[in-house]
């Protein structure tokens, strides 16, 4: 009997066993199902990512190990921005041994487009909703793609940046989501945007690519239009760096005369390109002014063959102080003149360089490496590959993980260089141009006239600085140009590395057309420029003796403290450029008037202008300025046309689309 009993237990144990295995085979089976099969608009969360995995890659992984792809990853890029994001998207792909290819969209064809089959798009917005310099081209033929099944069977995700205070926000990248999806394209995970102020842009990448690798997972290796590169399961091969730097004992720099700009980074092909000026005037142009509340003008002799356009924009290249390139060869025990060889390892697929391949140490610190810019998450990640010290890595792992302790870094004003010198990380210089980003060239709107002053480019800039316990720190543009005041004061000569570039400013198709500009500040750089060229059109060109009569509203704090170009704008009424129309918004402590309180007591003047004389409208200032206009002329338009805000709207519009009204705005 016991027998019989304890063997009905075992056969009952062994039954519920049975059934315990069945049901946990079940949950997986479902676990893996739900996985394997979640719909596109539930996208799996940053909490089913492991963390370490996601934040953390001690090497770069040669793309000849990889198993699966190509995918392009496409990008458009005004900063090198968009393109560093889509750098580092390869690079945790390759984590995924995933082969990936980083294209700027202004090498791709439609037929190129057309074959492919999974595509990550990084797309920029620069100014007011225009695709950058370089996508221009790409942009013309893109935009007007309406062929329904052209991208039929391709899946695409696409991350637009731009920056909220504009109005046309992430609009390029916003258009080539809709522009893929009209053609035939598969959207296979949300578009993720970033905005630029606050210098929160790469936060929102971070949030954004989180979970983008646990979806794209879900497509190979089941998938044939994934197919595999490699064997299964060939070994990575892993280097160190993206770069091999070697000491020279002899040889030369590479003259850029030799170079060709596509094989180097953008800003620093950009900057191949740029051409050297000298600086001929530096003056200040406020009534008060101290090294720190001060406005430059600057007039720069371009060299033979470089031309501008009036109201264009100038890119300067600044130079990294003297006492930051002295900390930076310590910290590299490099001497100044030692002369470098920089190659790409297998790692740089896309073997685009960061400098010149030969070149000295004092000068690839000077030129190139940003020492002093904002700390960014993406450099931490990289330092974090190249800190061997426990202490020091987890110090800069407390940083890379804590937002909060990312911020006071920042608002310390500490660039890469203040980091490493403070916590007395020792790097070699590959390891220098892994964990630091470009010089970024500066924009300015030429303060001058192409016509008027062919040879000579002028251009205003306001000295900025941040407070930082209790020090006042300059940027490193302001640095720059208070290094040439005081050199051309003292009789010295200062070269200025700058390229020309397009604005949103179209001139007035005729002398005569009737103009009303807006400016705040060194918003009236362009201004000045239009004025210059109306006088020399009508002194020089004929016209029968008239240019459009036009109006200036000018804005600045106060007419005694910041009027700058005060005896140039009295000169250019009293010849009848313009008339005058003037707001300060700190000269009555009880009264502050801004350029648009002074434009909307002018609403019979503006109908004039515009829609019975079909004048031209141009604003320039910082963005509240230009946004407080822009509101109003909708507000104006609405009363002049006696319509409703939504029609409004779309008569602004198509004045924009004209060019009738054109803006040009920073933060």
């Amino acid at each position: 009997y016991q027998r019989r009993v304890h063997g009905k237990r075992e056969k009952e144990r062994l039954m519920i066993s049975w059934i315990l295995i069945a049901i946990g085979l079940l949950i997986g089976a479902y676990g893996v199902y739900t996985l394997l099969s979640k719909p596109k608009d539930d996208e799996p969360t940053p909490s089913e990512i492991d963390d370490d995995e996601v934040k953390e890659e001690p090497l770069y992984i040669d793309p000849a190990s990889m198993k699966y792809g190509p995918v392009n990853i496409l990008y458009a890029s005004q900063t090198q921005t968009a393109e560093g994001f889509a750098n580092t998207l390869r690079e945790e792909a390759a984590k995924e041994s995933l082969l990936c290819n980083v294209i700027n969209v202004k090498d791709l064809t439609k037929e190129e487009l057309k074959n492919q089959k999974l595509s990550i798009w990084v797309m920029a917005t620069h100014y007011e909703g225009e695709p950058p310099d370089d996508a221009a081209e790409f942009w013309e033929w893109f935009s007007e793609l309406n062929e329904p099944e052209l991208l039929k069977g391709q899946q695409y995700a696409v991350f637009a940046l731009g920056d909220l205070t504009y109005k046309h926000y992430c609009k390029i990248g916003k258009d080539t989501d809709e522009i893929l999806g009209k053609n035939g394209g598969e959207r296979m995970f949300d578009r993720g945007e970033g905005s630029n102020d606050q210098n929160e842009i790469e936060t929102f990448f971070e949030e954004w690519k989180a979970t983008l690798w646990i979806k794209t997972r879900q497509l190979w290796p089941n998938n044939p239009a994934y197919g595999e590169v490699s064997e299964a399961g060939a070994e990575k091969k892993v280097y160190e760096t993206k770069f091999e730097v070697e000491k020279l004992d002899s040889g030369e720099e590479t003259p850029y005369s030799e170079l060709n700009p596509e094989n180097f980074e953008l800003n620093v092909g950009n900057y191949l390109k740029a051409f050297d000026g000298t600086v001929t005037e530096v003056r200040e142009l406020r009534q008060k002014a101290n090294t720190y509340d001060s406005t430059l003008h600057l007039e720069i002799k371009m060299p033979e063959g470089s031309t501008y356009k009036t109201a264009c924009n100038l890119a300067f290249y600044p130079e990294n102080s003297p006492e930051n390139i002295k900390r930076g060869l310590e910290l590299l025990d490099l001497e100044p003149g030692q002369l470098l060889k920089i190659t790409s390892t297998p790692a740089n697929t896309r073997g685009k360089l960061p400098c010149p391949p030969q070149i000295k140490g004092e000068h690839l610190l000077r030129n190139f490496i940003d020492l002093q810019g904002s700390i960014k998450k993406s450099q931490l990640k990289s330092l974090l590959r190249h800190t061997k010290d426990a202490q020091k890595k987890e110090l800069v792992q407390r940083i890379f993980k804590s937002k909060e302790e990312l911020q006071k870094i920042q608002k310390k004003n500490w660039g890469i260089l203040d980091l490493l010198c403070t916590y007395q990380i020792k790097l070699n210089v590959a390891q220098l141009i892994d964990c630091s980003g470009r010089i970024v060239p500066r924009l300015y709107t030429v303060a001058s006239s192409a016509k008027a002053q062919p040879d000579v480019v002028s251009i205003a800039a306001s000295i900025e600085y941040d407070e930082v316990e209790g020090e006042k720190k300059l940027g490193l543009a302001s640095k720059a140009f208070i290094a040439m005041k005081e050199r051309f004061e003292s009789g010295q000569v200062s070269k200025f590395r700058y390229s020309i570039q397009n604005s949103t400013f179209t001139l007035p198709s005729t002398p005569q057309t009737q103009c009303l500009l807006i400016a705040a500040g060194t918003g009236y750089a362009p201004m000045r420029g239009i004025a210059q060229e109306r006088l020399y059109e009508l002194e020089n060109e004929g016209n029968d003796g008239k240019i459009g009569p036009s109006v200036l509203i000018f804005g600045c704090r106060n007419r005694d403290v910041d009027y700058i170009y005060k005896e140039e704008i009295m000169d250019f009424q009293s010849k009848e450029v313009y008339n005058v129309l003037d707001a300060f918004s700190r000269e009555t402590p009880d009264k502050k008037v801004y350029v648009q309180n002074v434009l909307e007591h002018k609403v019979d003047m503006f109908k004039k202008i515009v829609f019975e004389n079909n004048g031209n409208v141009y604003i320039c200032g910082n963005l509240g300025m230009s946004r407080g206009v822009q509101e109003l002329i909708l507000t104006m338009v609405a009363e002049i046309k006696e319509v409703n805000d939504q029609e409004a709207a779309k008569i602004v519009e198509e004045l924009e689309k004209q060019r009738k009204i054109c803006v040009e705005a920073w933060d």
